[in-house]
């Protein structure tokens, strides 16, 4: 029976019904131990009675076993596992051990976690309960989180019970409830029901104190107490924090069984399962009886349920294990290490037993354990493989075996996302290991977790050195560290050291390797932008356009996917956006979610300039959803800048300052100079965008100060120069802005790229006397017309028809106006659209403000749903692709509807599937409709591109 918790049992109970209703929820339960979470899983499980319940326990011994925690939970849907696409199955069996091994992207198995879920909520509502999540294995609750924050309007409530201060569930994600003491009128009844004779009405009150309500305690503290202690006319012992208390009590009233009964209960303590059949067998080879465990079960210590042997409380199985002389626990952990042996599916155990029960180094124990890492590993089971690994290595006497155990653990740790322990084995192997051989390996794995977590400057220096000491004898992998310090130097923005690696990157490429001809043209090409010979530069980056094969890529070189941005130096927009859209299609198509983020960043860049600002900024939301999951923090930036652009453009200031503010709590920790000047950047096109054209004169100067030493090659995305001679015009600063556009001019010649041709034209046009704009501005509307970028294209329809209009051409002005009015509409660019009507109203028309075409802007969510229900997907389908359950995308789907007035798929599909926006056409669609800005390309899936044949010396 449950006491007081009025509070507590009324959030279960909302939790539950909110399931019933298909509002799916997650709750966490927080308390220490004793405190009764056991006992709120107990009451949902009645208030629950009529859902299917799925029920795990974390168990401290099996923390370390990949996986264990979820295939406890999921044995009962198991049987569900057909109805999901072939790729997710095969994780699921393939961490489950049911299935050999192949390698599976850790979270692939958190996106068949999810599908497993969803599928089975579909038939039945369900409850799903973690005890002790503090204790689950870490793989297991990484997928269960991942599930949980992505159920949405599904049947299914999960509840986690987390002792306060032990293991690492994370915290602020769901919903918490802490749990304190029970009333004290509650406390009596419990009190009076648990004691074994009467209790002195002063003598409750001081047990109320003593355990501040915890139920555990008082149930078990009055057991210890004598009669006249109960009574009051015996003082009771000095207090003693509860947890101990109670502890020490199940200890002694373990410690009054017997010796027999004693040892088996420890042998069961040691034990990793509630399968009693590995601790019978051990007792056999101990010669004991399970028969001993008679008396513990009579005591109410243990129960044995057929084949379960469970202990009363986590505090129990701590107390017997903890009073247990130290070789009484090895030789506890020797047994049961005998009694798996020779049965593979229990190989970690085994191994976990073993090392448990040495004394010291050993080898064959720590050979054990690194193939039970190695095991993990194959499951995805970074978390385990890293313990395993490190604990390998505690065990083994020395040298380099020692030390390449401790690279395996920093490794496996710096996969499962723990990166300050992976930086603490590499800083104490690096401390303790100087001039050993794989001291180029270890300074390479921590210049790359520095690289992508840290500071760049010693990124480099690390990675750098590493370089030097990997290249006579570890040729790809001082390859790979060149990349990484080649693209330190970039977001250092330190271009002349980025350069120095190119050329050494160069050097060091094997001729007729295509993977290393790949990179190493790449990073040559690109540094060579940023010099005189940026014509060389170009033609490396062809050369590489040549060799890339996006599908090859992403499946044997996803750290190099950051290079599929390379069509875009070549101004091959189109090429580019079907590399990208391929990469993010066999992304979701394989379940690589890791790589997606950085994926979906590109696929932004490229629509962003495409002028399909609301593709891109669903495609920077999904993206910065998943970095900030998978502590992808470098990635993160991307998308929170890109985010903040669209903001700034739109003019909305408050959402962009937020992500401009991240941003830069980011920087502090990477050091980023490219972000820096970003989100400077990011501000000075907001305070453009609402007409504050003195603070943007502010932050272009500080901006240009950095262009002018950069580069040679501009990117459209981060290119100044142009905004601040118009800004320098709107201030009347005219010396100043004919100044500035020499700068542009210079780089316009260096660098005849179509945008940056037409910004060179627009910004003479502005400068040009009025008998002289008109050549200019038109120059500019036909190099917008080879660019793209309709934003850019209505911003110079805007400056010629505010040009027209004050030399009293009106007519002339108003066709420009409206083309801008147009496009600035459509991009949700609302500032620049207020601009242009008035301009419009000047001119002598008049001109009422489009209705939106929809009473609430679509959230990200939605329109990432959208997106691909567009592209004819069924809800499955979408929820496959965007690792949401088909529930929830119906939910949000028809929030789409309402929000755009339609109400079928059908229409949503044909709005979808108008042409995207065009400047120059004449035969736009109405303003006002968000389908149109949302509308994707088709996207290329299977796309190759043939490997040049050529050995490498094709680009020397």
């Amino acid at each position: 029976m449950l006491l007081g918790r009025e509070h507590e049992r009324a959030t279960i109970e909302a939790l539950v019904e909110d399931a019933r209703g298909g509002h799916s929820r997650a709750l966490v339960i927080r308390g220490e131990a004793g405190i009764g979470k056991s006992a709120l899983l107990g009451y949902a499980f009645e208030r629950g009675k009529d859902m299917h319940i799925l029920h795990a326990r974390g168990i401290e011994s099996e923390a370390e076993l990949a996986f264990s925690g979820l295939l406890e939970l999921s044995r009962p849907i198991l049987d569900r596992l057909e109805e999901l696409p072939p790729r997710q199955a095969l994780a699921l069996r393939t961490a489950f051990a049911l299935e050999a091994a192949t390698t599976v992207d850790r979270f692939a198995i958190s996106a068949a976690t999810l599908s497993l879920i969803g599928t089975a909520a579909e038939e039945t509502p369900l409850l799903i309960a973690v005890d002790d999540a503090h204790w689950l294995d870490s793989a297991s609750l990484d997928a269960l989180v991942f599930t949980a924050r992505r159920l949405d309007a599904d049947e299914v409530a999960f509840v986690f019970a987390v002792r306060e201060g032990e293991g690492a569930f994370p915290a602020d994600i769901f919903e918490e409830l802490v749990l304190e003491g029970i009333d004290a009128g509650a406390a009596t009844k419990l009190l009076e029901s648990a004691s074994p004779a009467r209790v002195d009405p002063r003598v409750a009150q001081q047990l109320y104190a003593l355990t501040r309500g915890n139920p555990l305690a008082l149930v078990e503290l009055p057991r210890a107490l004598s009669a006249a202690q109960l009574a009051g006319s015996e003082p009771l012992d000095d207090p003693l924090q509860v947890g101990t208390r109670v502890e020490r009590l199940f200890a002694r009233r373990a410690a009054a069984l017997g010796e027999g009964a004693r040892h088996a209960l420890i042998v069961a303590a040691a034990s990793n399962s509630e399968d009693i059949e590995p601790t019978a067998k051990a007792l056999t080879l101990l010669r004991l009886d399970l028969a001993e465990l008679d008396a513990a079960e009579a005591a109410g210590l243990i129960r044995i349920d057929r084949h379960r042997l469970v202990f009363r409380h986590p505090l129990v199985r701590a107390a017997v294990y903890q009073s247990a002389a130290p070789s009484e626990r090895r030789a506890a952990h020797v047994a049961l290490a005998d009694a798996l042996a020779g049965r593979p599916r229990y190989a970690e155990q085994r191994a976990w037993h073993l090392a448990s029960g040495a004394l010291g180094p050993d080898e064959q124990v720590a050979g054990a354990l690194e193939r039970a890492a190695a095991g993990a590993l194959q499951r995805s089971g970074y978390a385990a493989a890293a313990a395993a690994y490190e604990r390998a290595a505690s065990l083994t006497a020395g040298g380099p075996d020692r030390l390449r155990r401790m690279y395996q653990a920093a490794d496996a740790a710096w996969l499962a996302g723990r990166t300050t322990h992976a930086r603490q084995l590499l800083d104490e192997a690096l401390d303790g290991y100087q001039a050993e051989p794989l001291q180029g390996e270890l300074l390479a794995l921590r210049g790359h977790i520095e690289h992508h977590s840290g500071d760049q400057k010693t990124a480099y220096r690390l990675l750098v050195e590493a370089a030097s000491l990997l290249e006579t004898r570890a040729h790809t992998d001082a390859v790979a560290s060149l990349i990484d310090a080649f693209e330190c130097c970039l977001w250092s923005l330190d271009f002349t050291r980025g350069l120095q690696v190119a050329r050494r990157l160069d050097a060091l490429a094997q001729p007729g390797d295509g993977t290393e001809d790949f990179v190493a043209s790449l990073a040559l090409g690109y540094a060579l932008l940023s010099t005189p010979s940026a014509d060389d530069g170009l033609r490396l980056l062809e050369h590489a356009l040549e060799l890339v094969d996006t599908r090859e890529l992403m499946q044997k070189m996803p750290r190099f996917l950051g290079w599929i941005a390379v069509p875009w130096w070549l101004d091959q927009s189109e090429a580019g956006r079907r590399m990208v859209s391929d990469v993010v299609d066999l992304a979701r198509e394989q379940n690589a979610v890791g790589v997606l983020p950085e994926g979906l960043t590109f696929l932004a860049m490229y629509a962003m300039f495409e002028g399909r600002w609301s593709t891109a900024y669903a495609a920077c939301s999904e993206a910065a959803t998943l970095a900030r999951e998978l502590g992808q923090l470098v990635q993160l930036s991307h998308c929170l800048w890109r985010s903040a652009w669209i903001e700034a453009a739109r003019g909305e200031e408050h959402a962009c300052r937020a992500h401009v503010g991240e941003l830069n709590e980011l920087n502090q920790k990477l050091d980023m100079a490219w972000n820096r000047f970003r989100a400077d950047r990011v501000l000075a096109l907001l305070d453009f965008s609402l007409g504050h054209f003195e603070p943007a004169v502010a932050r272009l100067e500080a901006l240009v100060d950095t262009l002018e030493t950069r580069t040679r090659w501009p990117d459209p995305d981060e290119f100044v120069l142009a905004d601040l001679v118009e800004a320098y015009v709107r201030g009347g600063r005219r010396d100043e802005a004919a100044e500035t556009f020499t700068s542009l001019e210079r780089f316009a010649r260096a660098a005849p790229r179509p945008w940056l041709l037409a910004l060179a034209a627009r910004c003479r046009g502005l400068l040009a006397t009025d008998g002289e704009f008109v050549p200019h501005f038109n120059e500019a509307l036909t190099r917008h017309q080879e660019a793209g970028d309709p934003f850019e294209h209505a911003r110079t329809g805007l400056c010629f028809g505010e040009r027209l209009r004050r030399a009293g051409q009106r007519k002339n002005a108003r066709d420009h106006l409206r083309a801008a009015l147009t496009a600035f509409e459509q991009l949700g660019a609302e500032p620049w659209a207020r601009r242009a009507r008035s301009e419009l109203r000047a001119s002598g028309e008049r001109v009422r403000r489009q209705d939106t075409g929809a009473s609430e802007r679509l959230t990200p969510q939605e329109l990432q749903i959208a997106l691909q229900v567009a592209e004819g997907k069924t809800n499955r389908e979408v929820g496959t692709a965007l690792f949401l359950s088909p529930k929830t995308i119906e939910f949000h789907l028809s929030r789409a509807y309402r929000k755009l007035g339609i109400r079928s798929r059908a229409e949503l599909i044909r709005g979808f599937a108008i042409a995207d926006f065009d400047p120059s056409s004449a035969d736009v669609m109405p303003p006002g409709n968000q389908m149109s800005a949302l509308k994707p390309r088709p996207a290329v899936t299977g796309r190759k591109v043939e490997t040049a044949s050529e050995p490498s010396n094709r680009r020397r």
